[in-house]
């Protein structure tokens, strides 16, 4: 459905634009340069008011205030439907979450078992949903409920 492009060096926002004008994408993702690294200090700081209350040291001071983070910006095409734009921020909503909730995981972990890192399996135990759900398509035929 999508053709995911990445911008060569040397191109940036304004290229994006140019592109989402010209037709040529319908919608264009612009990652700040900083982002990780405020990624990483946004969740340096949240595990370490986590980890306050309970007198764990995590070697950074909470009371520190927190700079503003560089925004992920999504540039959309007029043309694109409503219903895919919604869709699109949804995915992205969750992706940037579970970046940012697996980095304050990780800074927990850490903290708490002496900067050891994080086994993968219990990551992963962490951060993905466990509850099943079932996903059905309620239509009607010739009366009756399928």
């Amino acid at each position: 459905m999508f053709t995911i492009k990445k911008l060569s060096a040397g191109e940036d926002e304004a290229v994006l634009k140019q592109r989402l004008q010209n037709k040529d994408a319908l919608l264009g993702l612009v990652i700040p340069q900083r982002y990780t690294a405020d990624v990483l200090a946004k969740s340096e700081h949240v595990a370490g008011q986590a980890l306050q209350s309970v007198a764990v040291n995590t070697g950074d001071s909470t009371a520190s205030k927190l700079q503003a983070s560089a925004s992920v910006v999504l540039f959309y095409h007029p043309v694109l439907q409503a219903s895919f734009r919604q869709g699109i921020d949804g995915a992205l909503s969750s992706v940037l979450q579970i970046v940012q909730s697996k980095y304050i995981v990780r800074q927990l972990y850490s903290a708490i078992n002496d900067s050891a890192a994080i086994p993968a399996d219990l990551e992963q135990q962490i951060l993905t949903n466990q509850t099943p759900y079932n996903s059905c398509l309620y239509q009607k035929m010739a009366g009756m409920l399928l």
